[in-house]
């Protein structure tokens, strides 16, 4: 399962990558053990990890729930 969610964050991001391999797996345990709706991310510098837990949380620069 989380090999299709990969690839579709893949495509969202451009192309496939390490860090773009970390996000999603970070994404994916975050979803399974905390309410992902509450759920904000602080990053310290943008990077491809980020845009795996755009893709799987929703948490956005927009909606608040992510801040770089």
């Amino acid at each position: 399962m989380i090999q299709h969610v990969y690839k579709q964050a893949g495509a969202f991001h451009g192309h496939f990558c390490p860090g773009l391999a970390i996000g999603v797996r970070a994404a994916w345990e975050a979803r399974e053990r905390l309410d992902s709706q509450e759920l904000q991310c602080l990053a310290e510098s943008p990077a491809c990890w980020l845009d795996g837990i755009q893709f799987l949380l929703g948490a956005t620069v927009g909606n608040g729930r992510l801040k770089v």
